[in-house]
Parts: structure tokens; C-alpha cells; sequence
């Protein structure tokens, strides 16, 4: 190789290094999983949007490299994702492969308070009435991954749209 063809050869790996340091491509592909996994997240058994509405997509510098960050900080997020209790150990198809999951397997018991009213109808829950209130019976709820398959379902826009970076700089 020429003294000219590797100065190009090396203008263009550092061309191409700067598409996976440029937020603008990351942060595309990460807003192509958020719309995915909005749409997966529409649609459950009881849903005010809350938490739909709460997904966003925030690129960040790890160890040298960007990433895209696609989720919520709803503390209940990971129960939707991977189902809860002996019911989300029965029915936990479609969550990663990747994750270990451990399910509480005894029901377990839910003030009124804690809960908005047509949940315990939608899921047929049976309930007590004490001095303190009504508490519900929940054996869990299955898995409604939404994240993981957005991610999953995607591969292919996702290395379109990091493709299209690298021919943008060549």
C-alpha cells in the first residue's frame, strides 16, 4: 500500500470511529427501540400510560463508548417486563434470555390504597375486609415485555441506521 492509500485507509478508520462516537447515530438507533418498545407497551390488561409515557432514551459515555439508554425509572417497570409471582413463572415468554429472574412463588397481599380499584376486577383478585381496609390476594401477573423484544425486533434498523453513519463519513 502507498504512502497516499494508507493515509486514507487511516482518515477513513478515523472517520468511522467518529460515527460510534457521534450521538447523533446512537442516539437515532436508541429512539427507534423507544418507539418499538412505546407501541409493545400499549395495549396491557390496565394501563393509565403512566409508564409508556415515562420511557425515554438517553445517550451516554461508558468506558469510551456511547450508548443508547432506552427505559424509565418507574420503579414498577421491571415487574411489567418480566411478570411477578407464581403467574409470571408460568408466564414469562418473550422476556431476555439473558436475564435470571427469580420469582416470589406464595401470594402475597395488597391494601386498597396501593392499587387503583379496577385492578383487582381485571384480574379477578380475592380479597379481605379488616379494620385497616380491604386487602387483595395477588398470586403475581404474567410477563408483558415490551423493552427486551423492541430491542430484539429491531436488529436490523438498528445496524441500518449505524450503517447509513458509517456511509454518511466515507
Amino acid at each position: 500500500m502507498s504512502k497516499k492509500g494508507f493515509k486514507g485507509f487511516k482518515d477513513a478508520i478515523v472517520r468511522l470511529e467518529g460515527v460510534m462516537t457521534d450521538p447523533k447515530y446512537v442516539g437515532q438507533a436508541g429512539e427507534f427501540v423507544l418507539a418499538a418498545a412505546k407501541l409493545k407497551c400499549s395495549g396491557f390488561k390496565v394501563s393509565s400510560g403512566e409508564l409508556r409515557n415515562s420511557l425515554d432514551c438517553v445517550v451516554r459515555n461508558h468506558l469510551g463508548g456511547l450508548y443508547a439508554h432506552v427505559g424509565t425509572m418507574k420503579e414498577y417497570a421491571a415487574y411489567v417486563e418480566f411478570g411477578t409471582g407464581p403467574v409470571g413463572a408460568a408466564h414469562h415468554s418473550g422476556v431476555s434470555p439473558d436475564v435470571t429472574i427469580a420469582y416470589t412463588m406464595r401470594p402475597w397481599w395488597i391494601h386498597e390504597s396501593l392499587i387503583s380499584p379496577e385492578v383487582p376486577k381485571v384480574y379477578g383478585w380475592s380479597y379481605i375486609e379488616t379494620d385497616k381496609g380491604r386487602f387483595y390476594r395477588c398470586s403475581g401477573q404474567p410477563a408483558h415485555p415490551y423493552l427486551y423484544p423492541a430491542f430484539r425486533d429491531n436488529q436490523k434498523e438498528i445496524e441500518d441506521i449505524l450503517a447509513h453513519g458509517f456511509e454518511e463519513v466515507l
